[in-house]
């Protein structure tokens, strides 16, 4: 804190330093000026120095008070041509320029100290290359140094252009009439994007941004009227008036900014002193704060993460997104929660270091009703993902087995008077289905696979399954060793749930062919069947394509279904093993 005093005493010296000597210089010019014209010499000197000192102290990481100590520098140099001296009058007029470019990137950078936008670096740019283009050359072919103003005391007897190469009337007043143009051009863009700013500025950012940027919206009409113009009384008056309104409206934002601290601290302590629960503290820390958009995120050392109110994992914004983040930690500087908050509060770092110490304690109480919800939440998606595993292996599995008990019911049904021992073999076969069926749903019921597919691997599960279906099915699985067990059984359960469609829909006589291959890196299956066929746009996909799709799509594999009409069904998928 001391270190920041003697900074701001530093900037206050060196500031009343050349504001006195620029006072000086006009005071004693041999050219007509008033008592007003050096007074406002030295406010014109001074002020933009006081507002850098009152910033360094404020915001001492930022570059508006380097552009405020900038501009008060080439407003002295302005002064110097005041002296009767071909010495320094060229030299004041060409580098003193520099501080209208200087006020255009403090008008636009406002309150960060950053360009926000492309387009306001392009119109820096743009103002850059016009003094380095236009200006100077400019100044180099015009024996009379045109575009006046306040600090241009000589009006036509002023000192002889020391940086003259040639006299090039044509030409110096061709380069006048671009920079003259290039300028209007700059100082309406500004405009543009100042009063675009203010219409989207949030209620939190309005406040401290508001005088500023109407000031920069009267200094871009005043420049605007002096390069239309010319330097006409009206608009030198306008032109340093407007210019004190820039300084100025930063300190009317910073004076509000520190009302809006005070008032949003009282309102943060008259809440806090209710006990408020997660939802409540949420709303008294918004109201405080006047931010509708404030949530909470608290942090959840189990799952080395933030988790909202809700319990539900939160990814803070990085750098420069739409939202500003403050981390509030303990005592022991332990993370608790974080803010997540309008970034025009970034502006207002003593009020969050404030708010974040005085709400700590309700943020801690609450932080573990957060880690309740979470772990409430993650109950609920297990027993969801539990649920939809129960369903999809009924529905993959034992649905299959009971459709083809039903498929041989119907044939016993119908040969039973014709072939009494043939439909005693198929009534045989219905009873040791029927116990598969039951050793299935138990399967299911505990979560695991079918006995032959634990047991004995993959090919031998669908070669079991191959000997059971009505179809005609073949079984390539050469090469195939055993693979994890829970890519195994989404395997198997694609290939049954592939079979079933092929019964249900290929028509007589289709056969089918199960093929797995392994490349190291995932296992794959194609179920592919002669039968009918079908067109998947305009078809759709049914249940059991889904259920293909969502097994796979888990694991972080990839599934495709192709038909056509006569031409068969191929399902294709891969499943990578170390998923």
């Amino acid at each position: 804190m001391k270190a920041r005093s003697r900074d701001s005493a530093l900037v206050l010296g060196v500031g009343a330093a050349l504001a006195a000597a620029g006072a000086a210089v006009t005071a004693t010019s041999p050219f007509a000026h008033t008592a007003l014209t050096v007074a406002a010499v030295a406010v014109c000197v001074f002020l933009p120095f006081a507002v850098a000192a009152e910033l360094r102290s404020r915001y001492p990481g930022r570059l508006l008070a380097v552009l405020l100590i900038a501009i008060g520098v080439t407003y002295f140099v302005r002064s110097l041509a005041a002296i009767d001296s071909t010495a320094t009058y060229a030299p004041a007029r060409v580098l003193g320029q520099f501080s209208e470019l200087l006020l255009v990137w403090l008008m636009l950078a406002f309150p960060s100290g950053r360009l926000p936008r492309p387009w306001s670096l392009a119109i820096v740019i743009v103002g850059a290359l016009s003094l380095a283009l236009l200006w100077w050359p400019m100044i180099a072919f015009s024996a009379h140094i045109p575009a006046g103003g306040l600090f241009i005391l000589c009006g036509r007897d002023c000192p002889a252009n020391s940086l003259l190469i040639a006299d090039r009337p044509s030409l110096g007043s061709t380069l006048e009439s671009l920079f003259r143009g290039v300028g209007l051009t700059v100082v309406l863009a500004t405009a543009a994007v100042l009063a675009a700013r203010l219409e989207r500025a949030s209620r939190v950012m309005r406040r401290i941004i508001a005088p500023v940027l109407i000031a920069s919206l009267l200094r871009t009409t005043a420049v605007a009227a002096y390069l239309a113009l010319g330097s006409v009384p009206a608009v030198r008056a306008l032109l340093v008036i407007s210019y004190l309104g820039v300084p100025v409206g930063i300190v009317i934002g910073l004076v509000r900014g520190r009302s809006y601290d005070a008032a949003a601290l009282e309102r943060l302590v008259r809440g806090l002193r209710a006990r408020p629960g997660p939802a409540q503290l949420r709303h008294v820390m918004s109201n405080a704060l006047e931010d509708p958009s404030l949530a909470i995120s608290y942090w959840l050392p189990e799952a080395d993460s933030y988790a909202g109110e809700d319990g539900l994992i939160v990814e803070l914004p990085g750098p420069g997104e739409e939202r500003g983040v403050t981390r509030v930690a303990g005592p022991d500087g332990a993370p608790v929660a974080a803010l997540l908050h309008d970034p025009a509060l970034l502006d207002h770092p003593q009020l969050l270091d404030a708010l974040a110490s005085t709400a700590a304690l309700a943020l801690e109480t609450n932080r573990l009703e957060a880690a309740v919800a979470a772990a409430r939440a993650g109950t609920i998606t297990a027993v969801d993902a539990e649920r939809r595993r129960i369903e999809r292996d009924l529905h993959d599995g034992t649905q299959q087995r009971l459709i083809a008990l039903r498929m041989k019911l119907s044939v016993a049904e119908r040969i039973l008077g014709d072939d009494g021992g043939r439909a005693r073999g198929v009534l045989d076969e219905i009873g040791g289905d029927i116990d598969a069926a039951l050793q299935e749903v138990r399967a299911v019921s505990h979560g695991i696979a079918p006995p032959v597919l634990v047991e004995r691997g993959l090919p031998d599960a669908l070669a079991a399954v191959a000997g059971r279906t009505p179809l005609r099915v073949t079984v390539d699985a050469e090469g195939i060793t055993r693979c994890p067990p829970h890519v195994e059984t989404a395997v198997y359960f694609c290939c049954l749930e592939a079979l079933q469609n092929v019964e249900k829909h290929a028509g007589a006589g289709a056969s089918a062919d199960i093929d797995l291959s392994c490349d190291g890196e995932a296992l794959s299956f194609v179920v592919r069947d002669n039968g009918d066929g079908f067109d998947p746009d305009a078809v759709g996909s049914g249940a059991g394509l889904k259920n293909i799709r969502a097994r796979v799509e888990e694991l972080g594999g990839s599934a495709t279904i192709a038909g056509r009409p006569g031409g068969g069904t191929e399902v294709r998928g891969s499943i990578p093993l170390a998923a």
